[in-house]
């Protein structure tokens, strides 16, 4: 019976808990135009379409649901999120606040509301509501690297070092806090600080991209190309193409006259990032000189 409604709502919830997204969909359009309107299929629809970037239809998938459960928070949590990738920001705060309204214990329901807020300009405000997620929850590192990448985007960089600073002391052994001082401590100029930071990162994870990247500015800054070269290879070890790291790399190549490998790096960006102009624009203007 392919138009077996049980068999056709837990199919679908099933592959999407398995992660087969457009599976899912299939059977849930099946069930939703059988029976249209039942609150647990469209969420679950509206979960799809959240994960494939379909922000209508997101909307168009819960805004029935909140007509008839409009404080259910998992569905507001949804809406808003549509809002904000729509570039409905407006509307996705309001949602947001009400979130918050309903549930001010939400660590995660006052981040999101904060970094809306701060995408607004309403930057203090915002910050104010990412410092009550952090104190709700202080595990999640996410919230501490939001208020120190807001401080340092708004030069406050002794806010950005408190806030770094505080980060490590809760979290001594996070290769997330080590790597986050280590930044701050690079746009503050304290070098030496900086590399401490970044090696003590490097203990932790040696592949840390943050801390090689972070080095391999200090290297450059200190007229130490080949040690910088040494620190780019180290991420595109794990970042194949990846597009500023290749960039660097290749231009560092150039300048010592390393030509084969300059080409050999600007040809796989190219392949990673079929879109980007940068490798291409660089291997073009090499082979104009070149006649």
């Amino acid at each position: 019976n392919p138009d077996h409604l049980g068999a056709l709502l837990y199919a679908g919830s099933c592959s999407l808990q398995e992660g087969s997204f457009e599976k899912a969909r299939n059977y849930l359009i099946r069930y939703d135009t059988i029976n249209p309107g039942f609150t647990p299929a469209l969420k679950m629809l509206a979960v799809i379409a959240l994960k494939n970037g379909k922000f209508k239809d997101v909307q168009q998938y819960i805004r029935p649901v909140l007509a008839q459960e409009p404080n259910d928070v998992s569905s507001l949590n949804l809406l808003a999120a549509a809002l904000m990738g729509d570039k409905q920001t407006p509307e996705g705060l309001d949602v947001l606040q009400q979130m918050v309204k309903l549930n001010p214990e939400s660590a995660d329901a006052r981040m999101k509301l904060g970094m809306g807020m701060i995408q607004q300009g309403k930057i203090e405000s915002g910050l104010n509501e990412l410092e009550a997620s952090r104190k709700l929850d202080p595990d999640v590192l996410q919230t501490s690297l939001a208020i120190i990448d807001t401080y340092l985007r708004n030069n406050e960089k002794d806010r950005a070092l408190a806030a770094a600073l505080t980060l490590l002391d809760t979290h001594p052994d996070s290769v997330i806090a080590n790597a986050a001082l280590g930044t701050v401590y690079l746009s503050r100029q304290e070098n030496n600080k900086a590399s401490q930071a970044f090696r003590d990162t490097l203990a932790l994870d040696s592949d840390n991209v943050t801390a090689n990247r972070g080095l391999a500015t200090l290297a450059v800054q200190a007229g130490q190309p080949e040690e910088a070269k040494t620190d780019y290879r180290k991420i595109l070890q794990n970042l194949p193409g990846e597009l500023s790291t290749s960039m660097n790399l290749a231009y560092l190549s150039a300048l010592d006259g390393n030509v084969d490998e300059m080409k050999a790096v600007l040809e796989k960006t190219i392949e990673a990032n079929p879109g980007s102009l940068l490798p291409r624009l660089a291997l073009s203007r090499y082979y104009s000189r070149q006649g």
